[in-house]
């Protein structure tokens, strides 16, 4: 396990970012941060999202950012966000586990499927880029074996590579699809943190609802329906209730 730090993460972009000062703006933020200059650089990490420029590192050293200013929910907010995208490194998870301890609630799920905990972590081998690229790897494949099928002359040769030319076309079906998942979920806003210093779920959305229980900032909650200025809630022990819009944000 590595050693828990949080260090400014220190990262290469594979790609050029056409933000037009945006490699200026990472710079300085990145250099306000090992100044201890964390306002300003929660406002210099900000402004790069703002422009378009997502990415789980970038995600990661905002929540620590934030977790330097002793602002524990939107630190949790931006580990939550970079796990989307990066499920199962190890760092975000550390960050973020420790931030949640010093939060009010502790909500947990006993009962959590098992498939549900495969599925996260099968999917979270590889990013969404990863697993595109896995899919190309497999067509290409494939492709090749079913031309040496189609070219062979020889019997063995030709079930063998029809075989392999099928299973690698399987596998880029699968992986395409892990892909288009991935890329769904990051775009889908299921799920919350909750912003205000406490708050009281309601019956109905309506402030004259029955009060239901009560939410200390950092709590996640699940999205579901939404009335208005209101949105419906779920809690990991699966509790409902509703809540003002004002009172979360979204991952």
């Amino acid at each position: 396990m590595k050693k828990f730090s949080f260090a400014l993460v220190v990262f290469a972009l594979s790609f050029k970012v056409c933000l037009g000062n945006g490699n200026n703006m990472l710079d300085s933020a990145n250099r306000a941060y090992a100044q201890k200059k964390y306002s300003y650089a929660i406002t210099l990490y900000e402004g790069i999202l703002k422009n378009g420029l997502i990415a789980p590192e970038l995600y990661f050293n905002l929540g620590n950012a934030y977790y330097k200013s002793k602002n524990i929910p939107k630190a949790i907010l931006n580990y939550e966000r970079a796990r989307k995208i990066e499920p199962d490194d190890e760092d975000i998870m550390i960050n973020l586990k420790i931030a949640n301890s010093q939060t009010t609630d502790r909500i947990e799920n006993p009962h959590e499927e098992i498939i549900k905990v495969w599925k996260r972590h099968f999917f979270g081998l590889s990013t969404e880029r990863g697993w595109s690229f896995y899919s190309i790897g497999f067509f290409i494949i494939g492709i090749g074996f079913i031309l040496l099928y189609l070219i062979s002359s020889r019997i063995l040769i030709r079930q063998i590579s029809f075989t392999l030319g099928g299973v690698f076309l399987l596998l880029t079906i699968s992986t395409s699809l892990i892909a288009w998942d991935k890329c769904s979920s990051a775009a889908l806003h299921t799920e919350a943190i909750i912003m205000a210093p406490n708050i009281t779920a309601k019956g109905s959305p309506d402030e004259k609802g029955t009060d239901l229980f009560i939410l200390h900032e950092g709590a996640k909650v699940t999205l579901l329906q939404t009335n208005g200025n209101w949105q419906e809630v779920r809690l990991a022990n699966g509790t409902a209730g509703w809540l003002p819009e004002s009172a979360f944000e979204a991952i």
